[in-house]
């Protein structure tokens, strides 16, 4: 990775974390978060990645990200570069490590650095946190957020069910009588 845009995203990162939250709310999570990943043949490459986490962006969902992913796109390299695009990555509030974060980590405004952590259920090399807080009604929001997952479970449940039945009656319609 080229040295000039880490340091475009380390300036430029925390003004736009700012002004989004000037504009949207404030965020629960903005970190900007150097992966640790490993291929099949076990050599290891790095990603980065901006995890984002705010109520707004959990009502949202991925009218939020497509948002963000256009607000970002301005700091990354001019297409033809090889340098990989910066993904945006959503943080959802039933996320069991969320919480961790804030505890290690509760900062307004500021960039704390980390190095060699799990974080997120994450290898990370290295690490920017420039927003972590809890919001006021997390407890709210995350119950509501297992009660979705809870009836996404569910409706996929049934369409499996339906999906057997169709299946078997197909089978039992090949058959013949």
């Amino acid at each position: 990775m080229r040295i000039g845009l880490l340091k475009r995203w380390l300036k430029g990162l925390p003004e736009l974390e700012a002004a989004i939250a000037a504009e949207k709310g404030p965020f629960s999570l903005f970190a900007l978060i150097e992966r640790e990943d490993w291929d099949e043949y076990d050599h290891i490459s790095s990603s980065w990645r901006l995890f984002v986490a705010a109520p707004w962006i959990w009502d949202e969902g991925y009218t939020a990200v497509r948002y963000l992913r256009e607000r970002v796109r301005p700091y990354e390299d001019p297409p033809g570069f090889q340098v990989p695009e910066l993904h945006v990555q959503l943080v959802k509030p039933n996320n069991p490590y969320l919480e961790e974060v804030w505890e290690y980590c509760n900062t307004d405004n500021g960039m704390v650095e980390v190095y060699n952590v799990d974080i997120l259920d994450v290898r990370a090399r290295r690490g920017y946190i420039f927003a972590s807080r809890c919001p006021d009604d997390f407890a709210e929001i995350r119950l509501q957020a297992q009660l979705e997952a809870e009836r996404g479970a569910q409706r996929q449940d049934q369409l499996g069910k339906e999906h057997k039945t169709w299946l078997q009656a197909q089978l039992q319609g090949r058959r013949g009588p």
